[in-house]
């Protein structure tokens, strides 16, 4: 089975409709950090635990997830190849829709 790599056009894109559809703001990056912040994340202890847990055991290129309800921040420490494939940026985004529709959240498309 082949699979297809993500280009930048495509992270981009992607980028812009989980922006638009979680509201994430990145508030700092480096090559191996990313601090986000999104107001359906403000006091949601058990969505950010679900995102954490989630992110955790589905991509081995994430070191750790560090979540702070009280602002509601997500800091990710990782080591993700220039190579990442398309089809696991796609399964994340479903997986993250059944989160938030676990926790109560049905976002806007």
């Amino acid at each position: 089975m082949s699979i297809r790599l993500l280009s930048f056009l495509e992270l981009k894109h992607f980028g812009t409709q989980l922006k638009k559809k979680y509201q994430v703001t990145i508030l700092s990056a480096t090559a191996s950090r990313v601090r986000l912040q999104s107001p359906y994340w403000h006091h949601e202890e058990s969505l950010l635990t679900d995102i954490q847990d989630y992110l955790l055991a589905r991509v081995p290129e994430i070191k750790k997830v560090r979540t702070t309800p009280a602002i509601g921040t997500v800091t990710i420490y990782f080591s993700i190849p220039e190579d990442f494939p398309l089809a696991a940026i796609e399964e994340l985004e479903t997986g993250l829709d059944k989160i938030y529709r676990k926790n109560g959240m049905l976002l806007n498309e």
